[in-house]
C-alpha cells in the first residue's frame, strides 16, 4: 500500500500541478518527465505477477468482509491491468500506456500553452469587481483582455452580468488548442 501511494501521488498530484501552473518552462517539462517516469512505474507496479500471487495466496476465509472485498478488487484491478497474460501482451500493454500518457501530457501542454483570450467591452464586464476590470489586460481598442486562465474565467463565469460575455468566455475556454488536440483525441 505504501509502496502504491508513493507512485500514485508521485504520478498524479505534485508533479501534475507543476506541469500545469509553473512559470518555468524548464520546470514544467522537468514535471511532465516525471509524470511520465511515474505513470510507468504504475503501471509495472500495477502488473506485478509477485504481488499478484501473494494477492491470489491470500485466504479469504479469515479476512473481514470489508478487506476480503479490498482483497477481491485488487486482484480485479490487477486482471485488468493485464497481470495474468502473456509476456508479449503484458509488454504490449506497457507500451499503450507509455504512450497514451506521452499523448495526454502534450494534450495537457497543448491546453496550458494556448493563449486566446476574448476582448470584452467595457460595458460587458458589468458585475464584475473594478478591481478585477482594472487587472484584465486594457487593449489598443478600449476593450479589456479576458484570458482563459482559471482566475479570469471563474471571475467572469460566476459574475459579468453580460450572458454573451460569459457564453463566448465558455466557448473559448473549452475549445482551446481544439485545433492541435484533435488529432491527439483520435489517436487516443
Amino acid at each position: 500500500d505504501d509502496a502504491y501511494n508513493l507512485v500514485v501521488t508521485t504520478a498524479y498530484t505534485e508533479p501534475s500541478v507543476l506541469k500545469d501552473t509553473h512559470p518555468d518552462a524548464a520546470i514544467r517539462k522537468a514535471a511532465e518527465d516525471c509524470v511520465q517516469r511515474a505513470v510507468a512505474a504504475a503501471t509495472a507496479f500495477s502488473m506485478s505477477r509477485p504481488i499478484y500471487e501473494r494477492l491470489k495466496a491470500v485466504d479469504a476465509k479469515g479476512v473481514a468482509p470489508e478487506l476480503r472485498y479490498t482483497v477481491q478488487r485488487q486482484l480485479d484491478n490487477y486482471r485488468r491491468s493485464g497481470v495474468d497474460r502473456d509476456d508479449a501482451t503484458r509488454k504490449r500493454i506497457a507500451d499503450l500506456q507509455e504512450a497514451i500518457t506521452a499523448t495526454t501530457l502534450e494534450f495537457e501542454r497543448n491546453i496550458a500553452e494556448d493563449e486566446r483570450g476574448v476582448e470584452a467591452e467595457p460595458d460587458q464586464l458589468t458585475g464584475l469587481p473594478s478591481s478585477f476590470v482594472e487587472s484584465l489586460e486594457l487593449l489598443d481598442n478600449g476593450r479589456r483582455k479576458v484570458t482563459m486562465a482559471y482566475p479570469h474565467v471563474t471571475g467572469v463565469l460566476e459574475d459579468a452580468a453580460d450572458r454573451r460575455l460569459r457564453r463566448e468566455v465558455s466557448f473559448t475556454f473549452n475549445n482551446r488548442a481544439v485545433e492541435k488536440n484533435r488529432d491527439l483525441l483520435a489517436e487516443v
